[in-house]
C-alpha cells in the first residue's frame, strides 16, 4: 500500500490537506456506507486541531454524523468510540515522532472491542486517495463535544480493570510526553493510593510533545526518579499507547520486563 503503514497513515502534517482528508473519508464510506457514526480524537500536536477541524469539514461534507472527543489517548480513544455506540474512531496522531509529523490510525467495530480497520477497509481508502479527487467541503457546524464524558469513562474503565488494587505509601513519577495522556495525568494513580509527581504534562495543542521527553527520551524521568527518592517511574509516549518504566535505582524495565510483570 502507498499511504497505509502498519500502523495507519503517517507522513509530514502539511500533508493533510483538507482534500486529502475528504478523499479518506470518501475511501470510508466507499467502504461502509455513509449510514455510519464516527468519533475523532486525537493527540496534542499543533497540527492535530486543524486536522481534527478539516475532517468535520469533510465528515460535515459526505453527510456522517460524528462527533469529536478533542485530546485522547491512543487506547481511550479505541475503548470509548466502542462503548459510546460508534461505529468507527479517527485517531490523529503520529504516536512518538516529533511534533512536525501527524498520522491518521482508524479504528471499527470488533466482535468484542474495537480493532484495526481491516485490510478491505484500507485497501478502499487507497483507492480514494489515489483518484486525487477534489471535494466542494462544507463548513462544519458546532458538533457535541465528548471530551470530558471520554476522559471520565476511560478513566472509570481503567479502575475497574485494575480491579481496586492499592498503590498506598507508593512515590511515583510520571511522564505524559506533553502528549495525549496529559489530559488522565496523575488522577488514576492517585486514586488507587499513590503520591505522584509529574513532569511533562501540557495537554494543549502545540510543538512540546515527545520533545525530550516520554518513552523516547528517558533522561528526566530518570532524574526526577533517583533525586527524588521515588519507587518507581512511568513514561508514556505522545498517543499514549506505549509504555517504558524505570526502577527505584534510575534504571530501565523494559518491554520484555514489562511483559513478564
Amino acid at each position: 500500500m502507498q499511504y497505509f503503514g502498519t500502523d495507519g497513515i503517517r507522513q509530514k502534517a502539511d500533508k493533510f490537506t483538507p482534500e486529502f482528508l475528504a478523499r479518506i473519508i470518501n475511501g470510508l464510506v466507499n467502504y461502509a456506507g455513509n449510514e455510519i457514526k464516527v468519533l475523532i480524537a486525537g493527540d496534542t500536536r499543533e497540527s492535530t486541531e486543524w486536522i481534527l477541524a478539516d475532517l468535520e469539514s469533510a465528515l460535515e461534507t459526505f453527510g456522517i454524523e460524528y462527533s469529536n472527543a478533542g485530546v485522547l489517548p491512543t487506547p481511550a480513544i479505541n475503548f470509548c468510540f466502542y462503548e459510546m455506540g460508534f461505529d468507527f474512531a479517527i485517531d490523529v496522531t503520529a504516536s512518538h515522532n516529533p511534533y512536525k509529523d501527524n498520522g491518521i490510525k482508524i479504528f471499527e467495530r470488533g466482535p468484542k472491542s474495537g480493532i484495526k480497520l481491516s485490510e478491505p477497509g484500507r485497501q478502499t481508502i487507497e483507492e480514494s486517495l489515489a483518484l486525487e479527487q477534489t471535494y466542494a467541503l462544507t463548513s462544519a457546524t458546532l458538533r457535541e463535544n465528548l471530551h470530558e464524558e471520554a476522559v471520565n469513562l476511560y478513566k472509570n474503565h481503567l479502575l475497574n480493570y485494575i480491579n481496586h488494587a492499592s498503590l498506598n505509601g507508593l512515590h511515583i513519577g510520571l511522564d505524559c510526553a506533553n502528549g495525549a495522556t496529559s489530559v488522565l495525568n496523575k488522577t488514576v494513580f492517585e486514586q488507587l493510593g499513590a503520591s505522584v509527581q509529574l513532569i511533562h504534562a501540557d495537554s494543549t495543542y502545540g510543538t512540546k510533545i515527545n520533545h525530550n521527553c516520554g518513552s523516547t527520551h528517558l533522561e528526566s524521568l530518570i532524574k526526577l526518579v533517583t533525586e527524588n527518592h521515588l519507587d518507581f517511574g512511568a513514561a508514556f509516549d505522545g498517543d499514549g499507547d506505549r509504555c517504558l518504566l524505570v526502577d527505584e535505582q534510575g534504571e530501565i524495565v523494559d518491554g520484555d520486563q514489562i511483559l513478564v510483570i
